[in-house]
Parts: C-alpha cells; sequence; structure tokens
C-alpha cells in the first residue's frame, strides 16, 4: 500500500513538472507569435505614417495660385 502510494505521489509530482514545460512552451511560442505580428503591425502602420507625412508636407507647401499661374505660363491648361 505505501509502495502504492509513493508511486502515485511520484507519477503526480511527473504530472505536474511535464504540465508546467508544457505551459512554458506554449506561453512562449504564444509570445513569438505575437511579437511577430505586433512588429509587422508597426512596420505597416509606420511606412502609412511617411507617405501621408510626405503628402501633407507637399500639400502644405502648394501655393495654388503659383502653381496656376506657372502651369497656364506652359500651356498645361487649354480651354476650349
Amino acid at each position: 500500500m505505501l509502495k502504492a502510494k509513493g508511486e502515485q505521489m511520484k507519477t503526480a509530482k511527473s504530472l505536474e513538472e511535464h504540465s508546467q514545460i508544457f505551459q512554458l512552451k506554449k506561453m512562449t511560442e504564444v509570445r513569438r507569435a505575437f511579437l511577430s505580428w505586433v512588429t509587422s503591425e508597426l512596420r505597416y502602420h509606420a511606412r502609412a505614417l511617411e507617405l501621408f507625412t510626405g503628402a501633407y508636407t507637399a500639400l502644405s507647401q502648394m501655393d495654388p495660385a503659383t502653381d496656376i499661374k506657372v502651369s497656364l505660363l506652359h500651356g498645361h491648361f487649354t480651354f476650349g
């Protein structure tokens, strides 16, 4: 009886250790997957922000009155 009780405790301890190792590996893999996803999303949005910043800068530096005069002088607009 004592031998069976000792075996049971040994088996339970072994199962608990294996369960903890499994949980650690699982959490490590989930963490790695989320870090990879977050990194790719950050790169995507950083690139989009760069493009929007460039567009904003170009638009804010435009002078419509000057641009129309230059276009008319070079014949870019035709009427009729």
